[in-house]
């Protein structure tokens, strides 16, 4: 199915250059007001374009760069409303365990 004339937002393309077809067709519909079965056909039809395809390709080989690299390529979660970032605490037990070490160690010499 296909609209004369209709040109996707940017939006839309961009849902469907990550692959992510529902949310372009929640775009689709909001944009047209078309019912859901034609969203659909009309998503389905605009990832078939050579355009929309190239495009899911670059960021297929972006993402895979960006994970490759190193990156989990995700950013952390935030935080929800009154929860309090996790603190790492290493260096804290380095400290503990450096401390124990020097307890131990005087006790041993007195000994």
């Amino acid at each position: 199915m296909s609209i004369p004339g209709y040109r996707p937002s940017p939006e839309v393309a961009a849902a469907l250059a990550r692959g992510n077809k529902i949310e372009a067709i929640k775009l689709v519909r909001h944009d047209t007001g078309l019912g859901l079965a034609e969203a659909k056909d009309l998503v389905e039809a605009l990832a078939r374009q050579p355009a929309v395809t190239a495009a899911r390709e670059k960021v297929t080989a972006a993402w895979s760069e960006t994970v490759q690299a190193g990156s989990s390529g995700t950013a952390p979660a935030p935080l929800s409303p009154g929860e309090q970032p996790r603190v790492q605490r290493t260096a804290l037990w380095v400290v503990v365990a450096v401390v124990v070490a020097a307890v131990l160690g005087f006790l041993a010499g007195r000994a």
